[in-house]
């Protein structure tokens, strides 16, 4: 058994007036064997303030780092892929634009078609017998 500061044990704990008035007593895991710690975690899970010891704390905030930097990590490659991919997407926009662009031709007016007009058949002159019997015709 270890006491511990007041500020320290509210630091700790969630700070709901429950456990405050044995903050002074708490136990200090680390001393105790592994079953007991166990249980007291599974405790603090469930909002009642169980202090561990210094040095389990210390460990507790440098895997907390750790864990904390590989997060980084993670979310920075995935910071990276997002990019590129949007990127990507970006790039496939523009060639689709510039594929459309192409495509867009002016059309071209079709001419209209003049219709040819009808030549007038010429007479033909009437030669010979034909043209006396109609002049004959005429004269009465």
């Amino acid at each position: 058994m270890t006491l511990v500061g007041e500020q320290e044990a509210e630091a700790l704990g969630n700070g709901d007036g429950g456990g405050i008035n044995c903050l002074f007593r708490c136990l200090v895991l680390g001393n105790v064997g592994s079953d007991v710690r166990e249980d007291a975690l599974s405790r603090r899970k469930k909002n009642v303030i169980t202090l561990l010891c210094n040095e389990e704390r210390g460990r507790e905030r440098e895997t907390d780092r750790q864990t904390d930097r590989n997060r980084d990590r993670h979310r920075a490659r995935g910071r990276k892929k997002e990019k590129k991919r949007e990127r990507q997407t970006e790039k496939l926009k523009k060639k689709k634009k510039k594929k459309k662009k192409k495509k867009k031709k002016k059309k071209k007016k079709k001419k209209k078609k003049k219709k040819k007009k009808k030549k007038k058949k010429k007479k033909k002159k009437e030669k010979g017998r034909r043209r006396r019997k109609r002049k004959e015709n005429f004269l009465f």
